[in-house]
């Protein structure tokens, strides 16, 4: 890909989509009773377990050696099952979102490594709605109805933000969203 001209930038799911990682180790499940609840399962890992990120940067870090890349995308999008254990229960989920970011951040920020996530949970969708946006899923019940947004302040400055939409509009009001809260913003329109 470099040959090229292409930066390679890998993807790792985090937060959510961890299906495999709970069944190795259970303990670091957000909902013990995760792999009961098909098809909508709340396969998330708890962002407050000491064992999340041990197995969450050992992986982390063989991708970046096999692929010597710049920059990481670590998902984020579509969360279901935050704030389910004890620990969790009592903390804002806004707060659970940033603080997982920002871990992942400045452990690739030590490394030389810019950190990306999906912005959708970041957008708040009693606002966004109204105006015609998808994939606005902070406040969407499906995924539990959690206020992500409200933590979109306390996030890292140097995260990238990726911003999908399933729709094809001529202008993004969420770009600048993002843009004018401080962050890099990437576009990704569905074109399928």
């Amino acid at each position: 890909a470099r040959r090229y001209g292409l930066e390679p930038i890998p993807a790792l799911t985090s937060y959510n989509r961890v299906a495999a990682w709970l069944l190795a180790h259970p303990e670091i499940a957000e909902d013990p009773d995760w792999h009961k609840k098909q098809p909508n399962r709340t396969d998330a890992y708890c962002p407050n377990h000491p064992t999340t990120y041990r197995l969450l940067f050992e992986v982390m870090q063989e991708i970046l050696e096999a692929t010597k890349c710049k920059r990481l995308h670590m998902g984020h999008d579509e969360i279901m099952g935050m704030g389910l254990c004890p620990v969790c229960k009592g903390i804002p989920p806004g707060d659970l979102f940033a603080n997982d970011v920002n871990k992942i951040a400045a452990w690739l920020a030590d490394r030389k490594v810019e950190t990306m996530i999906w912005g959708d949970f970041l957008l708040d969708r009693d606002y966004w709605s109204k105006l015609g946006v998808d994939a606005v899923n902070s406040g969407n019940p499906f995924f539990g109805g959690h206020k992500v947004h409200l933590g979109l302040e306390k996030i890292r400055k140097d995260v990238i933000i990726t911003d999908w939409h399933y729709n094809s509009e001529k202008v993004y009001l969420t770009f600048k969203h993002f843009a004018d809260s401080g962050f890099r913003v990437i576009g990704c329109p569905w074109l399928g």
